[in-house]
C-alpha cells in the first residue's frame, strides 16, 4: 500500500516529461526497501 503511494505521489509531483523515469526510480527504491524490510 505504502510503495503505492509513494509511487502515486511521485507521479504527481514530477513533471510530465519526468514521470516514467521518476517512476522507474521509485519503483526501484520501493522494491529496495521492501527487501530491506523483508530482511534481503
Amino acid at each position: 500500500m505504502q510503495s503505492r503511494n509513494g509511487i502515486e505521489a511521485w507521479e504527481t509531483v514530477s513533471p510530465p516529461g519526468f514521470v516514467p523515469k521518476k517512476k522507474e526510480s521509485v519503483t526501484l527504491d520501493q522494491l529496495r526497501f521492501a527487501g530491506t524490510n523483508v530482511g534481503f
